[in-house]
């Protein structure tokens, strides 16, 4: 890489090679040696030793702008620094709110998978599978290993069916109306993901579905 711009804390190559840059100076260069850890996120680096030669050919500082009226007005037409305050503290609560409810539904799904033995139709997951092939077909532009594929989003197709027949039932049994998002939202509201947790898992209520 030539001429490129690396932000200390977070560059691509991770912060064992960002501890290295520091202390340098311009014009200075050096060889960086990393050995990633093997639960490295990235499976190309994960325990690998990679060699980076560095020079630095110039240092940057960021400066950023004054918290005033001035910035409020240039970021959002705010007329006051509160105004903009206020604007990003709703935001925040906002997709925190989303956040925990995401949990919450995560949650959900994750107990009713495990609680109820129900089977997903070979004939289905294939269909499954099948319509999601088509649609990568359709969106890349790039050749793939289709049986690759295919053997990795077969657990997700199976949950994915599953999860219809589960949640098809609970809408019977519960007189709920609407689509498989009402059913969801349905649980959720009703959810006191604290309370489940402090109930023994032999104790805890589970919609059970004839396989």
């Amino acid at each position: 890489m030539e001429n490129a711009d690396l932000q200390l804390g977070s560059s691509p190559f991770g912060p064992e090679f960002d501890s290295a840059l520091l202390g340098m100076k311009k014009g200075q260069e050096k060889l960086v040696k990393i050995v990633y850890p093997k639960e490295h996120p990235d499976q190309k680096l994960a325990g690998h030793e990679r060699h980076f030669q560095v020079q630095v050919k110039e240092i940057k500082e960021i400066i950023l702008p004054g918290l005033d009226d001035n910035l409020a007005s240039t970021v959002g037409g705010f007329q006051t620094l509160e105004e903009l305050r206020e604007a990003v503290r709703t935001e925040l609560m906002r997709r925190a709110d989303l956040s925990a409810q995401q949990s919450v539904r995560d949650h959900i799904v994750d107990h009713l998978l495990r609680d109820n033995p129900v089977q997903a139709p070979e004939g289905l997951v294939q269909r499954f599978l099948d319509s999601f092939i088509a649609d990568v077909k359709e969106k890349s532009r790039e050749p793939f290993d289709e049986e690759l594929l295919r053997n990795r989003y077969r657990p997700f197709a199976i949950n994915q069916i599953r999860l219809h027949f589960i949640l098809d039932e609970i809408k019977r049994l519960e007189g709920i109306k609407g689509e498989e998002k009402e059913v969801l939202d349905h649980l959720v509201s009703a959810a006191r993901v604290k309370d489940v947790e402090a109930v023994p898992r032999e104790e805890r209520p589970s919609f059970i579905v004839n396989p």
